[in-house]
């Protein structure tokens, strides 16, 4: 549970965030409303008073001029971008053929996608495309190139979006 307010007056906005999950009743048809309730319940209902009062205090402190921000994130200067590296299932393989780039990636919060590239003999790079699911990997069809090697390298992308990208690794065109 988290709340969130401004001050400024009565009336400021207020943000209260807590899933509740609906109570079933345990009404006996024999008992009545008397029958005992499980422990379950009990630990429910004694959390909702809990958020209740949280709320009011909130309201209070929120609406009346006064100001409350409970909330936690850490994506400020120390988070570190990915690191990423790439590695190919061939080391050399004919025109059309199949080569898997597998990338290993990992961050300090988390790795939102890994995406794939070749370089073009002209050095412009071609996004081949993104995995976002570990293991980062991606499979592409071999092209001719006037140098007998194509290179490949990887960029993951962490959660803030930002950066790391993987040393380049070339595969030997065989003719």
């Amino acid at each position: 549970m988290w709340c969130s307010g401004s001050g400024g007056g009565c009336g400021a906005p207020l943000t209260l965030r807590r899933r509740l999950e609906p109570e079933p009743a345990y009404d006996s048809p024999i008992m009545g409303s008397a029958a005992k309730l499980p422990a379950s319940v009990q630990a429910r209902r004694a959390s909702r008073r809990r958020v209740f009062v949280s709320a009011a205090f909130c309201a209070v402190l929120a609406g009346c001029g006064g100001g409350i921000y409970l909330s936690w994130s850490d994506t400020g200067s120390n988070d570190a971008p990915p690191n990423v590296s790439l590695a190919s299932s061939v080391s050399a393989a004919s025109v059309g053929g199949t080569v898997r780039l597998i990338a290993a990636a990992s961050d300090d919060f988390s790795v939102n996608r890994v995406e794939f590239y070749r370089i073009e003999p002209g050095g412009a790079s071609t996004r081949l495309g993104s995995d976002g699911w570990p293991p980062y990997q991606w499979d592409t069809a071999l092209p001719d190139s006037p140098s007998g090697r194509v290179s490949y390298y990887a960029v993951a992308i962490d959660d803030i979006g930002q950066t790391g990208s993987s040393a380049t690794i070339s595969v030997t065109v065989l003719r």
